[in-house]
């Protein structure tokens, strides 16, 4: 695994509902596909931290991935609330790969 692969950047995302916390997973400056790795519902307990969530990024960065975790609206430091689904689809389809850029 290589160093640039280890680094993980904490940090908030704009969100349409407010700041959304995100953890980033430094991938290899050559890698050729990036992730996003959403957790399991908010309302009942789920967050970036859930223990499948970080296997999965862990298992993705290995392969030198960059990957990105967030939390919903109203999970951990996010703002806003649970939009019963249609405002989490709509978040997920706008962290796109630009968002997944190693940082420099």
């Amino acid at each position: 695994m290589h160093s640039e692969t280890t680094s993980i950047r904490s940090l908030f995302l704009n969100g349409p509902a407010g700041r959304l916390e995100a953890l980033l997973n430094a991938g290899s400056p050559t890698a050729t596909h990036a992730a996003v790795v959403c957790h399991p519902h908010p309302l009942y307990g789920g967050t970036l931290h859930n223990k499948v969530v970080f296997h999965t990024m862990k298992a993705l960065n290995h392969f030198g991935f960059p990957v990105l975790r967030f939390n919903f609206r109203g999970a951990g430091l996010s703002e806003g609330e649970h939009a019963h689904g249609s405002g989490e689809v709509e978040l997920v389809c706008r962290r796109r790969a630009p968002t997944l850029e190693s940082p420099r």
